[in-house]
């Protein structure tokens, strides 16, 4: 198999997690302070394909973190943050890659086993953040683009 060069990808990821404070109107500026781009440590994303065949991306940047609403849980005290960020990729390349975009189309996350939802957890300065995926749009970006993503590492 020949090795291709990668793609680039900008993929806008809506997510939620769980956060615990006393009232609703904190729940957003807690789930501010636990993931935002300046604690983010995210350097490698895995997505697989229909026949479950993984590719490896590495984020190059993660961009405008917002967290848009809130709703509460079951519990006291507990609700669940809804965001999103967006992230720059670029793939790892490698034997048996595919060099076209449109075939990275239906790339997902790998499924959870205890939820309809895929489950990432993402490196902070701090903790692991479990955060659930609500969904996710990736726009691919040909290897032969000579343009770089205009928020990469090296913009």
């Amino acid at each position: 198999m020949a090795f291709h060069e990668p793609a680039w990808a900008l993929m806008e990821l809506y997510l939620s997690i769980p956060v615990t404070c006393l009232r609703k109107s904190q729940a957003l500026s807690t789930a501010e302070g636990e993931l935002n781009e300046r604690n983010i440590r995210l350097s490698f994303l895995q997505l697989f394909d229909s026949s479950g065949a993984a590719y490896g991306f590495q984020v190059r940047k993660v961009k405008d973190v917002q967290w848009l609403h809130v709703v509460p849980s079951d519990y006291s005290r507990m609700f669940r943050a809804f965001g999103r960020m967006e992230l720059s990729l670029s793939g790892l390349g490698g034997d048996g890659w595919p060099g076209d975009a449109p075939v990275f189309q239906e790339l997902n996350f790998p499924a959870s086993r205890l939820s309809s939802k895929s489950v990432l957890s993402i490196p902070t300065t701090a903790n692991p953040i479990n955060t659930r995926i609500e969904r996710h749009l990736i726009k691919w970006i040909p290897a032969e683009t000579k343009n770089v993503p205009p928020y990469s590492a090296e913009a």
